[in-house]
């Protein structure tokens, strides 16, 4: 990192065209903390600078696009991604690792048979539930599909998976809920963005009537269950958003139903609006 804290300000700056998220105050915030933190020290790396490989260019995550902090630093942590250093390198990237889409069936007891979609899977591969890990798991011969049963265990835990090449990121459609409803999940809404008072359609599954919607922390002010099961969809009312130095203007969506609460992620993202 040459540059580390010589340029930490013409980060602000960054992705300052579509489809990358531009930086907000939270962000200029954030930069201008870390940009501070070594104080009247001078950073050096010493060593000679050599020059980037020519050819390569990376590109922008497309899922990370809204200008929110949460946003900017998921585009960072792409940008910072092995496979990215090692095309500035011109090296050969590495193979990826496991990533887990869905499992058959997200509830259950210990001792039930599950099978696991995704990638990556390989000899020596390694499934855990939560902490505690599953005993003798069967990787079919393409890699894609894990058979386990369910070791012990209570609540709702996420379904992981470990090779030699890392562990898979927890996924909404990968957890497994212990003697329970299957977990809440929202899969869209639409739209994205508005102000108080809009009418927002929320798509997901495992909604049931007694489903309420939070806007971040803000409970909505109306909610209306138009479906249950899979899928469900609900139609709730935007409430009034909490404004003030800090606070972003997009928020988390989450529906609370069955008594679990809906993981957050960029598919349940709402921005409100300037007035």
């Amino acid at each position: 990192m040459p540059q580390a804290w010589t340029s930490l300000d013409s980060a602000k700056k960054w992705y300052s065209d579509p489809p990358g998220p531009a930086a907000n105050d939270d962000v200029k915030a954030v930069i201008t903390a870390i940009a501070a933190l070594p104080g009247p020290h001078v950073y050096a790396q010493p060593g000679q600078a050599n020059a980037l490989h020519p050819e390569y260019k990376t590109d922008d995550d497309p899922v990370m696009v809204k200008s929110t902090l949460q946003d900017f630093m998921g585009q960072v942590a792409y940008q910072h991604a092995n496979s990215t250093y090692l095309g500035l390198l011109g090296a050969p990237d590495v193979l990826p690792g496991p990533v887990v889409r869905a499992i058959t069936s997200n509830a259950g007891k210990a001792g039930s048979g599950i099978g696991i979609g995704g990638s990556g899977f390989g000899e020596g591969t390694a499934v855990d539930f939560g902490t505690v890990p599953c005993q003798d798991p069967f990787v079919s011969s393409d890699g894609q599909v894990i058979t386990v049963e369910a070791p012990p265990g209570v609540g709702v835990v996420a379904v992981r998976v470990t090779t030699n090449l890392g562990t898979s990121p927890a996924v909404p459609f990968g957890q497994f809920a212990y003697d329970g409803p299957d977990p809440v999940m929202i899969t869209s809404i639409a739209p994205t963005s508005g102000r108080k008072g809009d009418s927002i359609t929320i798509v997901g599954v495992n909604f049931g009537s007694d489903a309420q919607v939070y806007f971040g922390d803000n409970p909505s002010p109306s909610v209306q269950v138009k479906r249950t099961g899979e899928p469900s969809e609900i139609v709730a009312t935007a409430p009034a958003p909490t404004t003030g130095a800090g606070k972003p203007r997009t928020i988390d969506v989450t529906v609370l139903s069955n008594g679990y609460s809906s993981p957050t992620g960029p598919v349940a993202e709402f921005t409100y609006k300037e007035l």
